[in-house]
Order: structure tokens, then C-alpha cells, then sequence
């Protein structure tokens, strides 16, 4: 990278990330299962995991104008909030396509659920994607059933977070040749 080139921005970006993902690990964990199925909750939960796509999003713009410079549809990019699709089109880091998109898709198809239906998750295909958002294949618990519906257990939370910190830091190091 070109030393001249200031990436103050990209590290803020990528410290507002990894904040937030630290937060809501932590918060998930301390909750543990003490939690309860609230539509309030379920709310909150999907909001928390709105800020941190949008945190990533953020990051991807930043790490985008410093590999592209400044271009004409760069106002358009910082636009798109899909954020696997804006990953992709960035095209730096080939080890976060795939997999990783299809993770940050699922996730964004929880949060949004999340935030619009507050009640937990009933939709019979999020069940699916809420697997794949926190990384199992295996079949295990990733969500609990009460009377008042579905919602993410604890460790399914830390692990989206750990995802998007993932993603943070392998963006910096391909941008900037250094980890965090």
C-alpha cells in the first residue's frame, strides 16, 4: 500500500467493527440463559446485528476507496446495503467470497426479520439460514423454542460476531498488508 495514501479512515472503520462485535459477543454471553423470548428483545437482538453489517458495510467503503481511489460510481457503491454483494464487488480478499457471503446473507435475512417482526423467528426457512449464520452444519442448537416463539441462542450470536470480525480483519490485512 502506498504509504502517502492516509487510511485513518479504514482504521477507524475498522476499530467502530471490531467495538461492536466485541460488544455484542460479550452481551450475548453475559445474557447467557437468562434471556427471554420477547418481541422487544428479538428487536434489539436483530438491531445490534443490523450495526454491525452496517459497521462492515462502512469498512468495505473505506477499504474500496483506498484500493480504487476516488471514482465515479464510488457514491453509488457506499450506497448498496448488501453488504455480501459490496464485499464481492470489491474483490480483494477471494477468501471471504463463497462461504462467507452466504453466511453475511443469512444474517442479513435474520436481522431483518428480526427487526421488522419483533417476535422472535417463526419463518420455517430462517431456521436454516440461522444454522448457517453461526457457522454450524452439525445440526446443533443454534435456536430455542418458547411459548412465544424462536429466537438466536447466545453462542449463535457470538459466533455472527466473530464472523463479521473475521471479515474486518482479513479486509485491513488485504488493504493495508498489516493485522490488527
Amino acid at each position: 500500500m502506498n504509504p502517502d495514501i492516509d487510511r485513518t479512515a479504514l482504521l477507524r472503520a475498522h476499530a467502530t467493527l471490531s467495538a461492536g462485535c466485541a460488544f455484542v459477543a460479550t452481551y450475548a454471553e453475559r445474557e447467557g440463559t437468562a434471556r427471554t423470548a420477547h418481541p422487544a428483545h428479538a428487536r434489539m437482538t436483530g438491531n445490534r446485528l443490523h450495526e454491525l453489517d452496517r459497521f462492515l458495510s462502512v469498512l468495505i467503503d473505506e477499504a474500496a476507496s483506498l484500493l480504487n481511489g476516488p471514482r465515479r460510481d464510488a457514491r453509488l457503491f457506499a450506497r448498496m446495503r448488501n453488504t455480501p454483494e459490496k464485499l464481492r464487488r470489491l474483490g480483494t480478499v477471494a477468501a471471504l467470497h463463497g462461504a462467507v457471503g452466504q453466511r453475511l446473507g443469512a444474517i442479513g435475512r435474520i436481522c431483518a426479520y428480526l427487526r421488522h417482526c419483533g417476535d422472535g423467528v417463526h419463518r420455517s426457512g430462517l431456521a436454516r439460514d440461522i444454522q448457517l449464520a453461526g457457522g454450524r452444519t452439525d445440526g446443533g442448537r443454534t435456536i430455542a423454542e418458547t411459548p412465544m416463539g424462536l429466537y438466536l441462542e447466545p453462542p449463535t450470536i457470538v459466533a455472527i460476531a466473530g464472523l463479521y470480525r473475521l471479515v474486518g480483519d482479513a479486509l485491513l490485512l488485504s488493504v493495508d498488508g498489516t493485522a490488527p
